[in-house]
């Protein structure tokens, strides 16, 4: 079973002809965990998008640069 799954399959355990459980490997877990934060993120979207919820791209781009400015000054502060 462990080479099964290590080689990247998924086992179905079945009670009754009925699936119970799924075994699979880290990776594969990983991966899934992975896609289903990006689905949430693309949901999150697409519901700020229908609330009106969004800000022109210059904007945007201005307040990434901001925190990425105050980062590398906090960072500065803390090497020296």
């Amino acid at each position: 079973m462990v080479q099964q799954v290590s080689a990247g399959r998924s086992l179905i355990i079945t009670q009754n002809g009925e699936a119970k459980m799924v075994v699979m490997g880290v990776e594969e877990y990983d991966r899934i965990q992975s896609t289903l934060a990006l689905l949430r993120i693309i949901q999150h979207s697409e519901t700020d998008i229908r609330k009106g919820r969004t800000i022109p791209q210059d904007e945007a781009f201005k307040r990434i640069e901001t925190i990425i400015d105050a980062a590398k000054r906090n960072r500065k502060r803390f090497d020296s």
